[in-house]
């Protein structure tokens, strides 16, 4: 079993399910315990961003490939792909004592929080070049060669909806928090992602956000074949009073149960073969 303190948490759910807004409020919870945090936008949007006060321009790791390669030794149009479809990778990255790419983009806050981010659409996806899944692409890579040193977590905000998953993004999360509120198409498309997720052989649970009546719980439990492990209730916004109720040490909890004793590194790995299988056997 993995050291259940050191972390990577990606929220995932549908639009206005409240995944940025739980995502930062367990940033918060985490760095109010003492954690050393990495929060991480890969939402083009930027509400987590926002969320924790971020007022600055960048740099953003949307367009960082070039950078990102170069950290790796790769060399002209060598795939990143390779770096998990032959030997073991060795490079890993460090958010708390930086390799020169995270030095590069992770933002410190405040004490003991620090924001990456993949910021909005350039010039390569506006004139149709890349597109905007490119911005969060480099977690890909960097997720799953991340190595966190003793109290260490990292909670990342998806991109909404089924898309997040489809990207791949997430075999780089330890375990995976489905955000949905008690609506009939959120908790559609929250069924969908966890699909997709027990696919991808990662770890999840769900939260039951905007709850106000007992029914919710029920109607919650009942679509997705799940009880919550944590549910959180209705608010206009991101309320501080919300840190106070218990629920994120019972959701932190739950995370570090959840845990696989199969690593991110090597559900990538996998991932990637399984890629390369399924490619070898297309028409050319």
């Amino acid at each position: 079993m993995q050291t259940t303190c050191i972390m990577i948490l990606g929220f995932l759910g549908k639009g206005g399910s409240g995944k940025s807004s739980v995502s930062t409020q367990m940033a918060l919870w985490l760095q109010a315990q003492g954690k050393s945090v990495l929060a991480i936008d890969a939402d083009h949007n930027m509400d987590l961003s926002y969320n924790l006060g971020y007022e600055g321009a960048g740099p953003y790791i949307g367009g960082s490939f070039l950078p990102l390669r170069e950290e790796l030794g790769l060399v002209g149009h060598e795939p990143t792909e390779g770096l998990f479809t032959g030997p073991v990778p060795t490079h890993r990255f460090s958010f708390s004592t930086p390799d020169p790419y995270s030095a590069q983009y992770v933002h410190p806050l405040a004490d003991n929080l620090s924001l990456m981010l993949s910021g909005p659409q350039h010039d390569q996806v506006l004139y149709g070049a890349h597109c905007s899944h490119s911005l969060a692409a480099p977690l890909k890579i960097y997720l799953p060669l991340l190595d966190l040193a003793q109290n260490e977590v990292v909670v990342v905000d998806e991109k909404a909806s089924v898309d997040a998953v489809s990207t791949g993004i997430p075999t780089g999360f330890d375990v995976a928090i489905v955000v949905a509120e008690p609506r009939p198409h959120s908790l559609r498309v929250a069924k969908q992602i966890l699909e997709l997720l027990t696919w991808y052989d990662v770890p999840a649970i769900t939260v039951l956000n905007k709850m106000q009546s007992d029914s919710d719980w029920t109607m919650f439990a009942g679509a997705l074949g799940v009880e919550p492990a944590a549910s959180l209730p209705f608010a206009s916004g991101i309320a501080d009073g919300l840190l106070s109720t218990g629920q994120f040490d019972q959701l932190y909890a739950a995370a570090q149960t959840a845990q696989s004793q199969t690593t991110r590194l090597d559900r990538t790995i996998n991932k990637y073969k399984r890629n390369t299988e399924f490619q070898a056997t297309q028409p050319a």
